[in-house]
């Protein structure tokens, strides 16, 4: 009898720990301010493809918001003009594909579907984009 009691109470320690198995990604990330994904020509070449395969049919393939992918009612944003409505740090760029943009969501929440440092490496990608 001790021993089912035992494991209940480690399987209730570990559910009640942040349900690791239903929340992979490490979500303390939204609050870093700096990129931890060194810009490199990997980091770059990576972030195209992630850009390229979830971004580019809404934000179109040069990041100037003209993707024929977006609902019929908005305007996605430009990613390398000057102007940039939900901030322009590395951090708040990953926070708001991360969490998507309220209420509509016209911009989805994208943490889950792609990785945290597939959001870096993007972020790196939309930099020298906006260089170009």
């Amino acid at each position: 009898m001790r021993q089912p009691v035992i494991v209940l109470l480690v399987a209730l320690v570990w559910v009640g720990t942040g349900l690791p198995w239903m929340y992979p990604v490490n979500l303390t990330a939204l609050t870093v301010q700096d990129n931890p994904v060194a810009t490199s020509e990997e980091s770059v070449a990576a972030g195209r493809t992630t850009y390229i395969r979830f971004c580019a049919s809404c934000h179109g393939t040069r990041g100037f918001g003209d993707g024929s992918g977006a609902f019929s009612d908005t305007k996605p944003a430009n990613l390398v003009d000057d102007e940039w409505d939900h901030g322009s740090t590395d951090a708040d760029i990953f926070k708001t594909v991360a969490e998507g943009v309220p209420p509509e969501y016209a911009m989805e929440e994208w943490l889950g579907r792609i990785s945290e440092e597939d959001i870096w490496n993007a972020i790196n990608y939309l930099r020298t984009l906006a260089e170009q």
